[in-house]
C-alpha cells in the first residue's frame, strides 16, 4: 500500500465546532480535521476522547486495526 501524507489546516470554524462538542476539545478537533483529509478512521489508545464527535469519525485502537 503505499503511504501518503496530506496537510489539513485547522481554521478557526474548526475549533468552534469541536467545542460545540466538548469543553475538552482536542479530540473532537482531530476528529474534524481526520474528515477534513478525508480519513476512514482515526486510531488511539483514548477511544473515550472520541465518544463525542463519533457521528464524524470511527476511533479504532490500534490493536483494532
Amino acid at each position: 500500500a503505499k503511504k501518503k501524507l496530506d496537510l489539513v489546516k485547522c481554521e478557526q470554524k474548526d475549533i468552534e465546532q469541536a467545542k460545540s462538542f466538548s469543553e475538552h476539545y482536542h479530540d473532537p478537533l482531530h476528529a474534524i480535521l481526520a474528515k477534513k483529509a478525508n480519513a476512514e478512521f482515526v486510531i488511539t489508545r483514548d477511544l473515550a476522547g472520541f465518544e463525542c464527535c463519533k457521528s464524524i469519525i470511527k476511533a479504532y485502537l490500534p490493536e483494532q486495526i
